[in-house]
């Protein structure tokens, strides 16, 4: 005899596909939380390590910036110190250079002058006197031409004196100081030696 089957087994099949879906479905879903978490936990440490090391060179930066700003005093005071020795050694140097220039301008004035005034200001000299004649002026140019510390001598003023001084001419020399370059050169950082033991 034949079975005939009444069941709705197409809806029974349907609702136990339904069913298998659902499952499908959670399970998926399920996975993608468990993958979403896992993903925010290591973005999560990521930035925790990247914060550290951003800490870690903050504090770094700021104790270099202490050093640098130890080291700019450090190099204001080594400044300072070679300033005042380059000013000790510039006020030994023109100390010495006086007694020269004196001895040499000594040198220099010839027979048949006679000065009458000097004057000095940035490093220029100012010679005024009287002369037997032109010679002799000249003779004093040429002097001061080869003297170590002097240099181009410029005549300013020649003229002959009132009848009384026997032909006397009145003359007026500048020259340069030659020293005040060699002041200038002078101003190199200055080596001290050391005592040996």
């Amino acid at each position: 005899m034949t079975k005939i089957n009444l069941l709705p087994w197409r809806e029974k099949a349907k609702a136990e596909r339904l069913k298998q879906f659902y499952l499908l479905l959670g399970f998926g879903a399920g996975v993608g939380v468990i993958i979403i978490g896992i993903w925010f936990t290591i973005l999560s440490s990521t930035i925790s390590t990247q914060n550290e090391r951003n800490n870690f060179l903050s504090k770094e930066i700021a104790a270099l910036d202490i050093r640098l700003g130890e080291v700019k005093k450090l190099k204001e005071k080594k400044q300072n110190l070679t300033d005042r020795i380059n000013v000790i050694v510039t006020l030994q140097e023109e100390r010495s250079s006086t007694v020269r220039f004196f001895d040499q301008l000594v040198d220099a004035v010839p027979e048949g002058i006679q000065l009458t005034s000097l004057s000095t200001a940035n490093y220029n000299v100012t010679l005024n006197g009287n002369a037997e004649s032109h010679g002799r002026v000249s003779n004093l140019m040429d002097n001061i031409d080869r003297s170590k510390d002097l240099r181009i001598p410029t005549l300013q003023v020649v003229h002959q004196q009132g009848k009384n001084q026997a032909g006397l001419q009145q003359f007026s020399v500048i020259a340069e100081q030659k020293h005040a370059e060699a002041v200038v050169a002078t101003k190199a950082p200055v080596k001290t030696k050391r005592k040996k033991k």
